[in-house]
């Protein structure tokens, strides 16, 4: 049966649709369901989207979705691994949500400098995906922190401009925009990660000045909810 009402997201890929601009093309790198291509179809904020995945599983899931949303005329899938066989233009958005950072990271170094906007929802490695970004030309115009099933998920929004950008340890943890937000949300998600980091500690013992840092912050009288 056809749907026609405007496709329902979860926070965390709402989160996402929040921070991509008006654009040409969307591309969608694992899509899945095409739950976000077709919501940016419905609400204006794309004129064309591809909905791409690696896997044909859920590229039959994506088309499936497509179809009973009539948008085939506007939502092309392509079984692809990455940004392979894709070329974004300026105008565009390129949007990976769901992998890990490191994933995140092979998949651009494979697929070169993105001309467009690019929205990255990693699931881990999130630190490291930061320091590659800002290392790789790429500068931070906006982030988001989502909540979702008692989960925190950093959004970025990046643009590529070719220069190498310089993040603190504390800018590529917590986010060099997250960072001046100082909300509720940010200070149970640097909690939580202190949490993460300190049971890293004892194997891992050079973390010891990042935790230091991330305390300093917590006890900072602007974090206090």
């Amino acid at each position: 049966m056809a749907e026609t009402s405007v496709i329902r997201l979860s926070a965390r890929l709402q989160a996402a649709a929040a921070l991509i601009p008006q654009c040409s093309t969307l591309f969608d790198i694992g899509t899945d369901h095409a739950y976000l291509p077709i919501y940016c179809i419905q609400t204006n904020r794309c004129q064309h989207a591809v909905a791409s995945d690696r896997r044909e599983g859920p590229l039959r899931r994506a088309t499936e979705h497509i179809k009973r949303y009539q948008l085939v005329e506007l939502i092309t899938t392509r079984l692809a691994d990455g940004l392979s066989g894709l070329n974004p233009q300026a105008d565009d958005t390129v949007v990976i949500c769901g992998l890990g950072g490191v994933e995140m990271q092979r998949i651009l170094s494979a697929g070169g400098p993105v001309s467009g906007t690019l929205i990255l929802q990693p699931q881990k490695d999130i630190r490291l995906l930061r320091h590659w970004l800002a290392d790789h030309g790429y500068v931070f115009e906006s982030e988001y922190l989502a909540e979702d099933r008692n989960r925190y998920y950093p959004v970025m929004r990046v643009r590529h401009d070719g220069k190498q950008h310089q993040l603190t340890e504390l800018e590529a943890q917590v986010g060099p925009c997250l960072i001046r937000t100082h909300t509720p949300a940010l200070r149970c998600y640097i909690s939580r990660e202190l949490g993460k980091l300190n049971k890293q500690l004892t194997g891992t013992p050079e973390l010891g000045p990042l935790i230091d840092l991330l305390n300093q912050l917590m006890e900072d009288n602007e974090y206090v909810s």
